[in-house]
């Protein structure tokens, strides 16, 4: 019968030693881990396979991805030129949401009006009298 060898791995403590079985590698067939003179105690890394050790060194990252698509950033905020006098206005402003209005006359007076949300992208202001303006819609 011959004597099995004896590889050690890391020769300051903790010492870590590999028996290989006569005829075998220390990779297989059923190498045998030996660790600060432990082998096979429950619990123990290498000498357990169920409990890990401790984690490795972080690996290379890889290489970047493609660029994505550029981003789509719906309009936040909707100016209403209402050039012709008018008691009507309608306002077609396509923000997806029924924004705060503010109303401006010609000479920079705010004016109030009665707003009707149509649906979510147009708005209607009836006023007592008709004049030209601004809306702003946020």
């Amino acid at each position: 019968m011959t004597s099995p060898e004896i590889i050690v791995i890391e020769p300051r403590p903790p010492v870590v030693v590999v028996v290989t079985p006569p005829g075998g590698t220390p990779t297989g067939p059923d190498p045998i881990i030996i660790e600060n003179g432990r082998a096979g105690e429950p619990g123990h890394p290498g000498a357990d396979s169920t409990v890990p050790g401790p984690p490795g060194p972080q690996g290379v990252r890889g290489l970047p991805g493609p660029t994505g698509p550029p981003a789509t950033i719906p309009p936040l905020a909707y100016v209403h030129d209402q050039g012709s006098p008018s008691d009507l206005w309608v306002i077609d402003h396509n923000l997806g949401y029924r924004p705060a209005v503010t109303v401006v006359d010609s000479g920079g007076g705010v004016v109030i009006g009665d707003e009707t949300y149509l649906d979510a992208n147009t708005v209607e202001i009836r006023f007592v009298a008709p004049f030209g303006g601004k809306a702003y819609l946020s």
